[in-house]
């Protein structure tokens, strides 16, 4: 499909057929949350017109490269960016967070603005 608008029907119909593979990489416990993955991704490609010039194959990949971090491509905590005619998950700093805290290496994070004459 490289070189045409890539559908969001056709993109649908492609998820509808990995839902397995969507549930089969997601952390454990939250496999049920398979199809919910699924319908966020599609939500955000239909909201980001850029990446539907992406090849429909590096659409999926970046759902399936969410769904193994348990980080949904939403906008928030996971993101999709158009690189020519390939997509590449980008996990948001809040998507990490939440991979840390749900690991239990960690149990908060504090973010603080760092100004030019601050000593630590």
């Amino acid at each position: 499909m490289a070189g045409a608008l890539v559908t969001m029907q056709s993109i649908k119909d492609e998820l509808d057929k990995r839902v397995a593979t969507i549930e089969a990489v997601l952390p454990s416990g939250t496999t049920k949350d398979a199809e919910r993955h699924a319908k966020q991704a599609m939500l955000y490609f239909s909201r980001k017109p850029d990446l539907r010039k992406c090849s429909q194959q590096s659409l999926i990949q970046c759902v399936v490269d969410s769904a193994e971090l348990g980080i949904p491509l939403n906008g928030r905590l996971g993101h999709a960016v158009a690189y020519g005619e390939s997509a590449t998950f980008m996990p948001d700093w809040k998507g990490l967070v939440s991979v840390a805290r749900r690991t239990g290496q960690i149990k908060d994070v504090v973010a603080d603005v760092v100004c030019e004459n601050d000593e630590f």
